[in-house]
């Protein structure tokens, strides 16, 4: 298990968090699948922000997530001798 303590550093929870986030994002474009193949032009609009308020939730983090993994980047390459 020592090996693998390098796994835990702040970039690789952001890199997990990350993807998580895209994953959550992802699960809304499902919403537009449904539309096409059930043949509605319109749905609920309730039930539009039901399936889609965890995926703008999720877009909302993707940005600040990437920003600070380049701030950690940033830092981790300028202060190397730290």
């Amino acid at each position: 298990m020592a090996r693998f303590r390098k796994l835990h550093g702040t970039t690789f929870v952001l890199l997990a968090l990350t993807s998580a986030f895209e994953l959550v994002h992802l699960c809304g474009q499902y919403l537009f699948l449904y539309v096409a193949l059930s043949g509605q032009n319109f749905i609920d609009y309730q039930l539009a922000v039901q399936i889609c308020a965890p995926s703008l939730f999720a877009v909302q983090l993707i940005s600040p997530t990437m920003l600070f993994i380049g701030i950690d980047r940033l830092i981790s390459v300028t202060f190397v001798n730290l």
